[in-house]
């Protein structure tokens, strides 16, 4: 008999032999089988392939190693090389779905389905790097429910056309594009679709609420949304319809996205709105160290008519200046925002800072966390950041729909970005911090979480 454990040896082989093919970043196996389900059991084997430089011809590659390969199954083998949550009858098919990427192609595909690209991290089977360490989703955020391409509205309006949203690659001479098709949901697409939205955005929701990267067991799954206002029979009768592979649960589902946008909403409407942002633009741009000189901005009008509670600022003058822009109730001076206190490379720029502390570059380049002389390191500023966002939760925990602002420096920033999406502290000086870009937060649960637009997102870490 051939066991669970032997085709997963053999499909450890696969990997390696597309590994193998030229400017291949990245193979891994991804989803059910991934989860020691059994391979004759599953409805499709997700394959997912990061390469440097993708083509026509390098899929095609991959597509013949698979032809080859021999999966020890007697059925007939499909390769779906589309993106979607399409099915194949698994009872006549061995699909593998085929899906390849770039590197830019999979920090797209993170920043625009981070549900899945999530999911892709909790548990897979790799040769090479792993998706996680070639750009990673880190946290679901409340955002992500509204925005992302597998948000609850998409959803709702693929069950209301009863059509499922592809993609697929357009290869050009230069580059390619991806093309989107709607399919029409067949019987088997129908029941399988309605299926894949339940427990996926059950699962989603419970990763988002409990941070972290787990899936809901399936005897907590009704006690998990009963606590979350949802109706105990109506959870029963969706599950008795998928069940039966009864068509009336699309209806069933629509109401469910209904109810479930309806409690995402209260949780935006009730959750305080945290945002952190750089100061303005300073007069002094002569690329030199600059932490505690007082120097002021450059005048800007702020467009935003968004009123804070209250803001929150370094007692840096530059800070001041910002916070003084906004619409606010009250100002709240705050040391432990300042910038980071560069010591004796204050007022230097960056070569000559190379010649009077070669030892500090040196270590820096051996990534190690080194104090500028008289100064802080990241640690050091990290420590504040910790203070601050600890002061601030048990300040703000028993408010509701309040706003705060809070205007710091480019390093601060860097640690606190750093620390909520697990960067290693040796490349936080490459995460880009532009002025005056928003950085959002909720207190969800008594802790601060992101809630961060993911194209900002990209911009600040895509190094």
């Amino acid at each position: 008999m051939y066991n669970n454990y032997s085709h997963k040896k053999n499909i450890k082989n696969l990997l390696k032999k597309i590994f193998s093919l030229d400017k291949t970043v990245s193979v891994s196996i991804v989803g059910s089988f991934a989860e020691n389900k059994n391979i004759l059991n599953i409805g499709d084997l997700d394959l997912v392939i990061i390469s440097n430089l993708i083509s026509k011809k390098f899929i095609n590659k991959c597509k013949s190693i698979i032809k080859k390969h021999k999966f020890k199954i007697n059925k007939k083998l499909k390769i779906n090389d589309s993106f979607g949550p399409v099915k194949y009858d698994k009872n006549i098919f061995f699909t593998v779905h085929l899906m390849v990427y770039d590197i830019e192609g999979h920090i797209e595909h993170v920043t625009k389905s981070p549900f899945t690209c999530f999911d892709w991290e909790r548990k897979n089977l790799h040769v090479g790097k792993s998706l996680s360490d070639i750009y990673a989703v880190n946290n679901l955020q409340l955002n992500d429910f509204f925005y992302s391409r597998r948000a609850i509205n998409n959803h709702y309006n693929d069950l209301k056309k009863q059509k499922i949203s592809t993609y697929s690659y357009n290869f050009r001479k230069k580059g390619y594009v991806l093309k989107s098709k709607k399919i029409n949901l067949d019987k088997l697409n129908k029941i399988n679709y309605c299926k894949h939205i339940y427990k996926h955005t059950i699962n989603n929701f419970y990763k988002f609420w409990r941070q972290k990267n787990i899936k809901l067991n399936k005897k907590k799954e009704r006690k998990f949304l009963v606590n979350q206002n949802f109706d105990k029979e109506f959870l029963r009768g969706i599950n008795t319809l998928i069940n039966k592979k009864d068509p009336k649960i699309i209806e069933n589902i629509k109401i469910f996205l209904d109810n479930f946008f309806s409690r995402l909403k209260q949780i935006k409407k009730e959750s305080n709105q945290i945002t952190f942002i750089r100061h303005a633009r300073t007069k002094l741009n002569n690329e030199t160290f600059l932490s505690r000189r007082n120097i002021g901005i450059i005048n800007f009008k702020n467009k935003s008519k968004k009123k804070y509670d209250k803001i929150f600022s370094s007692p840096l003058i530059r800070s001041i200046q910002t916070a003084k822009k906004f619409n606010f109730n009250k100002i709240v001076i705050n040391n432990y925002l300042k910038e980071i206190n560069y010591g004796d490379a204050e007022g230097l720029n960056i070569n000559e800072l190379k010649k009077l502390y070669p030892k500090l570059i040196k270590n820096w380049n051996l990534k190690k966390d080194a104090k500028f002389p008289n100064g802080e390191n990241s640690s050091m500023v990290l420590n504040r950041v910790n203070k601050f966002t600890k002061n601030l939760v048990s300040n703000i925990k028993n408010d509701k729909s309040k706003k705060y602002l809070i205007v710091t420096h480019n390093v601060f920033m860097r640690c606190l970005i750093g620390k909520y999406f697990n960067i290693k502290m040796s490349d936080w000086f490459k995460l880009k911090i532009n002025y005056l870009t928003e950085f959002n937060f909720i207190l969800l649960n008594g802790k601060l979480i992101p809630n961060i637009n993911r194209k900002i997102l990209k911009k600040v870490i895509n190094f």
